[in-house]
């Protein structure tokens, strides 16, 4: 993942997640569109998981993704979190911290369509 987003010119500052999700910070140019480089990532990391044999099966991700900015200010705060993201979800699961999330900066969603 992060030889295809320094591939595109960006920068991967920090990967981590557990077995049903990943984070990454990273920085992107302007002239990056969000959806392109997720497919980008997606696309080219499955391929290589499943050329390189990494699971049992085929690996493919799920079909949806939710991206946030983060200021300069809350880069240290974020990084930390995405290093403690088994013990964090210790307490709280993937899906109720997301929802809470997206409630807490009021974002319409619809949870028919949010987990597909």
């Amino acid at each position: 993942i992060a030889g295809i987003i320094k591939g595109e010119e960006g920068i991967l500052l920090k990967i981590g997640g557990t077995e049903n999700h990943v984070h990454l910070v990273t920085r992107l140019k302007p002239r990056h569109v969000i959806p392109d480089m997720l497919q980008k990532i997606k696309a080219n990391s499955s391929k290589w998981i499943n050329k390189h044999k990494k699971i049992n099966g085929r690996f493919s991700w799920q079909g949806g993704y939710g991206i946030f900015s983060v200021s300069e200010s809350q880069l240290p705060k974020t990084i930390e979190y995405v290093d403690n993201q088994k013990k964090h979800h210790q307490r709280i699961t993937f899906k109720d911290e997301f929802i809470g999330f997206l409630e807490k900066n009021g974002i319409q969603y619809d949870l028919e369509h949010i987990w597909k």
